[in-house]
């Protein structure tokens, strides 16, 4: 199962200039509390339409105590900074180049208006693949695991089962 994969095509070199790299180093970083972080985040940005378990448990993860800070101040898990390079390097693994070769079949979940995987890079994407089926959630975009949990958590169950492929 492929949730909205980050599978670039060519060409295959960092681009310091990426613009989510540059925003991710814009990222506030710290927080005087879990609740001000919350506070500031839900229903905001990327974090609209979550579902409130989502939210939740990105709370939960993706927020520790920070040391530099007063007792209930928080930061974030990831440092803007590793992600900004992971953005900056995403072509670099050349996962592209090696989509032919995935032998078993591979259940593909986009949102239905995501703005990562429209519908014609996404069907560059799957052309590429052997077995694949694409199935596309409606009112959800590139989060679409945190705004449909439920979704997700049956298309796992069905393929780990092996319902879906038969």
């Amino acid at each position: 199962v492929l949730i909205e994969p980050i599978i670039p095509p060519p060409p295959f070199k960092r681009n310091d200039d990426e613009p989510m790299a540059l925003a991710a180093l814009k990222r506030t970083r710290r927080f005087p509390s879990r609740a001000a972080a919350a506070e500031r985040l839900h229903g905001k940005g990327a974090f609209v339409d979550w579902d409130e378990r989502a939210f939740v448990g990105y709370l939960d993860g993706g927020l520790r105590h920070d040391p530099d800070g007063d007792d209930d101040a928080v930061r974030l898990s990831c440092d803007p900074r590793d992600e900004a390079e992971f953005f900056q390097t995403l072509t670099e693994h050349r996962a592209w180049s090696h989509l032919g070769g995935i032998d078993p079949p591979v259940e593909l979940i986009a949102g239905e208006e995501s703005e990562s995987h429209p519908p014609r890079r996404l069907g560059l994407l799957t052309s590429r693949m052997q077995l694949v089926t694409v199935t596309w959630v409606p009112r959800t975009n590139h989060f679409v695991p945190q705004q449909r949990p439920d979704v997700i958590a049956a298309a796992i169950a069905a393929a780990v089962s092996g319902e879906w492929a038969d």
